[in-house]
């Protein structure tokens, strides 16, 4: 730990390449004793600037002082070690350049994963860009590592997919809903209307105010906490089921029936019945749980006609500037719209072929 407290004076203990620091900031404010303990760490370091920093060091310094207190913590912490089995731990951090970076990049992405396949330009974008490059421009502030080599990042950059969108027809839906096993459809119907990730829509029992008829979800990309509303009938079925899943000591709503009672489902067996039912329903361009979510929040948009803020709220994006790409879509069936009415001689109003509403119902 960076500070600690010994009576009211504050005392600082730090390793910087494998040497640890200890002293006294003789201050008894933390606000103050920090800029006594950063002033230290900077007098070592820049002790002299044809020192070795290491990339090793510039990440343990990076994780200490940084980024373990953020929300992706976790998630930081994977990529720095995506990061040491690619780049030499000990390579100075004034040797980093692109020739390296774009060697490291090349390598992560001929790794596979657990089902064979390589990993997504965004994983390694998230590693390489969004992880390394915060790395090495604390080593040049914070660490104040001088004769830092001038990175273009953008070149390095992965292409990013473009957001793929897809929305359910209420003919697809009903066919997909028919094609699950009982057990199974009241959770695609939560996915299908609440627009939660896979792992999201497992949560504890403790995460559901039934009186405030919400759910806490903490499961997330994120690593934040996101409350969604409910609807009093889901929140009443919800409620039962609660009830029998606290009889049967499983804490999660979703499970089955079985000879022995009751057996919960896991994200991992529905990801599973949902590729079944798929293929069973002869659904063409829907490739996983995740495309309920894109459903889920185009049903959302053309249900409040058009209210962007809400629909991010109830996705729980950090920047609407994501939930934009769905109104994007919205957008192109409105220009579509146009372009047929343009080409009609008559003028006359179209019907829509569509409804918006979806009826999808918990319990």
């Amino acid at each position: 730990m960076p500070l600690y407290k010994r009576g009211r004076i504050w005392h600082y203990e730090f390793e910087i390449q494998g040497k640890r620091y200890r002293g006294t900031t003789r201050q008894t404010s933390k606000a103050k004793a920090k800029e006594v303990e950063q002033s230290e760490r900077d007098r070592i370091t820049v002790g002299g600037d044809a020192r070795k920093i290491t990339l090793g060091d510039a990440c343990k310094e990076f994780w200490v002082q940084k980024a373990q207190y953020l929300k992706s913590a976790d998630r930081t912490a994977q990529c720095l070690e995506s990061i040491r089995r690619h780049i030499d731990f000990e390579t100075d951090v004034r040797d980093i350049d692109e020739r390296i970076i774009g060697e490291a990049i090349t390598a992560r992405r001929s790794d596979l994963t657990h089902s064979g396949r390589a990993p997504s330009n965004q994983t390694v974008n998230r590693e390489f860009i969004s992880t390394l490059r915060p790395v090495l421009k604390f080593a040049a502030k914070r660490m104040k590592v001088k004769g830092m080599p001038d990175v273009d990042w953008s070149e390095l950059s992965l292409a990013k997919p473009s957001k793929r969108i897809r929305e359910l027809t209420e003919q697809e839906y009903n066919d997909l809903y028919k094609a699950f096993a009982p057990w199974h459809r009241e959770l695609f119907a939560f996915y299908n209307l609440y627009g939660v990730r896979l792992s999201e829509a497992f949560f504890p029992l403790d995460n559901i105010d039934v009186d405030g008829c919400r759910i806490a979800l903490r499961d997330r990309k994120a690593g934040d906490w996101h409350v969604i509303p409910i609807r009093p009938d889901d929140m009443r079925a919800i409620a039962a089921k609660m009830s029998r899943a606290k009889a049967a000591d499983i804490n999660t709503i979703w499970f089955r029936e079985t000879s022995d009672g009751i057996a919960a489902i896991t994200p991992a067996t529905f990801k599973q019945a949902s590729k079944r039912a798929i293929k069973r329903a002869k659904i063409n361009d829907l490739r996983s749980v995740h495309d309920y979510r894109h459903n889920a929040a185009m049903k959302a948009l053309r249900r409040s006609k058009g209210n962007l803020p809400a629909v991010s709220a109830m996705l729980g994006h950090t920047d609407i500037k994501t939930t934009m790409i769905y109104a994007h879509a919205v957008e192109d069936d409105v220009r579509a719209a146009l372009g047929a009415e343009f080409e009609k001689s008559d003028n006359s109003a179209q019907k829509p072929t569509q409804n918006a509403d979806d009826n999808s119902k918990i319990g």
